[in-house]
């Protein structure tokens, strides 16, 4: 198993000493799967095959083409930044919080397997309940047996074929990583959810998703850009937050800000380090 932490030694060998100042080359980091370019390390998301080489991010431009697979992890001194696509539903402002798509209904949950899936198998049969699939749909999203025999396994999915429901009475789903327990026909429930960063929506006050990260520039309906998940950020607020604090993600009023929290419910996002109540820099901490 590669060593997590040996790119990153990888990296800091290459620093000069300076976390800000990295020689301008782009070397691959066979160790830990990543690329380390002239701003920093890149660990790339399941769309990654070993070998590819990508050019230096740029955190603070966006645009209409994808540049990194989508998920890749950029670490830039104290900044770390996830690769994200934002949804064709609008743009979005620098300093909001972005949540995954809402998810993807009832057609792809509890469905069962249309075959017997062996151990060892990484692939598995399924038909839906209505919803047609779309090629490639799903490809870094997550499926997971949720109910029956094998009740507890979960893969991130290599490849979804495009389905009609209609037309076609199976689609098999391929897997990274392989089935543990076998699945029954009769039993198993399966449930699937898109790639958490794939078509990013602006944080509403509904909770419907997981918040993947923010906005360090305004964003176009469908772009793509890097959104920061740790480090220091100017951010949106809504209420009053106060330096020192837990900064939470909003619940009302304000879609995609953060706000001053006194429970555990709503999840928190980071620290108010300092500046104005209304747009505070905060020191973020998600994912």
């Amino acid at each position: 198993m590669a060593n997590p932490l040996y790119g990153q030694n990888k990296m800091d060998n290459y620093l000069d000493g300076d976390p800000g100042k990295v020689k301008s080359k782009t070397v691959a980091v066979a160790d830990s799967g990543g690329t380390l370019g002239a701003k920093g390390l890149i660990l790339p998301g399941s769309a990654y095959t070993d070998g590819n080489t990508y050019a230096d991010p740029d955190p603070y431009t966006s645009g209409t083409t994808q540049l990194f697979p989508l998920g890749s992890k950029f670490v830039e001194g104290r900044n770390v930044y996830r690769y994200c696509g934002i949804s064709s539903a609008g743009a979005v402002i620098a300093g909001k919080l972005i949540q995954q798509q809402v998810g993807t209904g009832a057609d792809h949950e509890a469905m069962t397997p249309t075959e017997a899936t062996a151990i060892g198998s990484q692939s598995i049969s399924i038909e839906t309940d209505g919803t047609d699939l779309t090629a490639d749909g799903y490809n870094g999203g997550y499926l997971w047996i949720s109910a029956g025999t094998g009740i507890g396994q979960s893969w991130e999915i290599k490849d979804t074929p495009a389905h009609d429901h209609s037309d076609d009475p199976t689609a098999i789903i391929q897997l990274y990583g392989k089935v543990t327990v076998a699945l029954a026909t009769g039993d198993s429930k399966i449930d699937m959810v898109k790639n958490p960063f794939a078509d990013g929506v602006v944080a509403p006050v509904a909770e419907t998703g997981v918040v993947i990260g923010a906005t360090t520039v305004g964003m176009a309906a469908s772009s793509f850009g890097w959104l920061k998940i740790n480090g220091p950020l100017a951010m949106i607020t809504q209420g009053t937050c106060v330096i020192g604090n837990a900064a939470y993600r909003a619940t009302s009023t304000t879609a995609g800000a953060v706000s001053p929290g006194t429970d555990n419910v709503h999840y928190l996002v980071g620290q108010v380090m300092a500046g104005p109540v209304t747009q505070p820099m905060v020191w973020l901490n998600i994912g």
